[in-house]
C-alpha cells in the first residue's frame, strides 16, 4: 500500500490532549472501581492475574487484527478517495443550475 502521510497531531490544542488523557486513566479508575465492588475490593490480590493477563493478551492480541485489517481497509478507501479527487481536479468546471426554488434565497431583481 502506498503511504499517506499521517496528521501533525501537534497542532492540536494540547488541552484537548490533556483531556483525552485524563479520560483514559478516569476509564482504567472506573473499571477498578467496579471491580471492587462487583468481586471485592481486595480480590484482585487473590486472583491469577498472570493467566488473566494472558487472556486478555490474546484478545488483545485479535482486536489488533482485526483494527489493522479495519485501518488498512480505511486506508485503502483514503487512497480511492483521493485518486477521485486529483481526477476531478484535472476535469473541466460544469455550471450546474438546481431545479429547486430556495425559499430562503431573497430576489434580488
Amino acid at each position: 500500500m502506498r503511504n499517506i502521510v499521517p496528521p501533525d497531531f501537534s497542532e492540536h490544542d494540547p488541552a484537548l490532549i490533556q483531556a483525552l488523557s485524563d479520560a483514559y486513566d478516569q476509564e482504567g479508575q472506573d473499571k477498578h472501581d467496579m471491580g471492587a465492588v462487583k468481586y471485592g475490593p481486595l480480590k484482585f490480590t487473590k486472583a491469577n492475574t498472570i493467566d488473566e493477563a494472558m487472556q486478555e493478551l490474546v484478545d488483545f492480541g485479535n482486536y489488533m487484527r482485526y483494527t489493522w485489517i479495519k485501518l488498512a481497509l480505511l486506508k485503502a478507501q483514503a487512497m480511492e478517495f483521493e485518486e477521485v479527487l486529483e481526477q476531478l481536479k484535472n476535469q473541466p468546471k460544469v455550471e450546474m443550475s438546481s431545479p429547486f426554488v430556495n425559499p430562503f434565497k431573497k430576489d434580488l431583481k
